[in-house]
C-alpha cells in the first residue's frame, strides 16, 4: 500500500471507522463456548426418560433383569413391511448402551405422527402402526420373549412418542 495514501485524511478516517465497527461486531457477536461447556446431549439419547417416571421402581428392576435376559435375542430389525391401507413400515426392535437398562425401543418407521385424525377408520396411519405392532410382538414372541415383561418407548422424537404410545393405549396394542 502506498504510505501517501495512508496520509489522506478521507483514508484515514474511513480505516478508523471499518476499524471501530469491527470491534464492535467481536464485542457484540456471540460466541461459541468452551469444551467445559459444550452439549453433548445430541450425540446420544439422554438417559432420563419422562415416560419412566409413572413406572414404580419394582416395575423398572423386574424389567431390567429381563432385558438382561433377552438381550443377545435384540436386535429385531424388519423392512419392507406391506400393510392393509398401501403403506410400507420398518420396524426396529432395539436399545442403545446409553439407554435406560430397563427400556427397548419399539420403533416403527414409514407411517405418519403428525395427522390430527385419530379415526382408525379414516387415518391410513393407524392401520398401519396397529398392523406393524402386531408384527412386532409376533417376532418377539417368535425369540421366546414375553413383550408385557418390558418397557418399551416409541421413538425420540417427542410427537412420535406420544402419538404412539396414544395408539397403543387407545387400540389396546399390547396384551
Amino acid at each position: 500500500m502506498n504510505l501517501e495514501l495512508l496520509k489522506n485524511k478521507h483514508v484515514q478516517l474511513a480505516l478508523g471507522i471499518s476499524l471501530g465497527i469491527l470491534v464492535l461486531i467481536l464485542l457484540f457477536s456471540p460466541h461459541p463456548a468452551g469444551p467445559a461447556s459444550r452439549d453433548d446431549s445430541r450425540a446420544l439419547p439422554s438417559p432420563y426418560r419422562p415416560e419412566l417416571q409413572s413406572v414404580g421402581d419394582v416395575r423398572r428392576l423386574e424389567a431390567s433383569n429381563y432385558r438382561r435376559s433377552v438381550q443377545d435375542q435384540l436386535p429385531i430389525y424388519q423392512d419392507d413391511i406391506q400393510t392393509s391401507v398401501g403403506i410400507t413400515t420398518t420396524l426396529n426392535l432395539y436399545f442403545l448402551g446409553s439407554d435406560p437398562p430397563e427400556i427397548v425401543r419399539f420403533e416403527i418407521y414409514g407411517v405418519s405422527y403428525l395427522g390430527r385424525d385419530n379415526s382408525e377408520f379414516t387415518n391410513k396411519n393407524i392401520t398401519a402402526f396397529k398392523e406393524t405392532f402386531t408384527t412386532g410382538l409376533t417376532l418377539l414372541q417368535d425369540q421366546g420373549i414375553d413383550p408385557t415383561k418390558l418397557i418399551f418407548i416409541y421413538g425420540d422424537k417427542q410427537y412420535v412418542r406420544d402419538t404412539a404410545t396414544a395408539w397403543v393405549i387407545k387400540y389396546k396394542l399390547l396384551p
